[in-house]
């Protein structure tokens, strides 16, 4: 299945935050698929990438890094929302753009905690209230993430 296949739009459980510069995300096993992370919450995030030959549709996992800031996640599980061009706004560049929005799948709680660990620290989050953190069950018990 490709990002662009039978998929339709909901609204989005989670708030998203705009991530800082620096964001880097990494689609695998496809490692050419590499953008700049645009934003991201506790249900999914999106990134611009420079369009290649392959189409991104057939990764599974994703790596979210930070260069130089010691931030490293690997083996997030997604499913694709939306893979669509973008305007290129330099006039002169061949350069096709590309957004790719996906929800994530099947997140473990140090995930979750990560990406909590993540809005917090290296977006542009203007709130001080809690996230909305999603619940999951671990082991036949309901656990709510702490909050950070």
């Amino acid at each position: 299945m490709t990002p662009t296949d039978n998929f339709s739009i909901k609204p989005r459980k989670y708030e998203r935050y705009s991530a800082r510069e620096g964001a880097i995300v990494a689609l695998k096993p496809q490692s050419n698929i590499l953008g700049q992370m645009i934003d991201i919450g506790m249900g999914g995030l999106s990134f611009q990438y420079i369009e290649s030959h392959e189409p991104p549709g057939y990764s599974n996992e994703l790596v979210i890094l930070i260069a130089g800031q010691r931030f490293f996640l690997d083996k997030v599980t997604f499913k694709f929302i939306s893979d669509i061009e973008i305007e290129n706004n330099i006039s002169f560049s061949s350069i096709q753009m590309r957004r790719c929005s996906v929800e994530f799948v099947r997140l473990s709680l140090e995930q979750a905690a990560s990406i909590q660990n993540f809005i917090l620290k290296h977006t542009a989050i203007t709130t001080k209230q809690p996230l909305n953190i999603p619940r999951y069950n671990h082991k036949h018990i309901n656990t709510v993430l702490p909050q950070f």
